[in-house]
């Protein structure tokens, strides 16, 4: 059951943000499953040992200009969601500049940060 969804958009390409979601889940968190047809990920992403922690589906969504990476989380029985949106970010963060350095191997992409709860 989704708990919370963020989202970010990234002025690039829908295949080059999706390899740098791919590698970012990779880096941070707990890769379990990617779709390549579908460019979307999961991963578990753990507060700390003692705490079930939140699998998240992260998905790439094409539009005018980039596109948008939405991800909603779902969490078990007693996970602490601030902390988790907090490696949300940081997972977020990183896909934005491995895209920069896929885009232009200079600086990071540039984005819009919206959140929902």
């Amino acid at each position: 059951m989704p708990v919370a969804e963020e989202s970010r958009f990234f002025p690039a390409a829908p295949d080059e943000t999706y390899r740098g979601l791919v590698q970012a889940a990779r880096e941070l968190a707990e890769l379990k499953a990617v779709d390549d047809f579908a460019r979307s990920v999961v991963f578990a992403i753990r507060v700390t040992a003692r705490t079930p922690g939140a699998d998240v589906l992260a998905y790439v969504v094409p539009g005018d200009g980039g596109c948008h990476v939405r991800m909603a989380e779902t969490a078990g029985p007693g996970s602490h969601l601030v902390a988790e949106s907090d490696r949300l970010t940081a997972l977020l963060d990183r896909t934005g500049e491995l895209i920069g350095y896929l885009h232009d191997r200079r600086a990071p992409a540039r984005w819009a940060w919206t959140r929902s709860d």
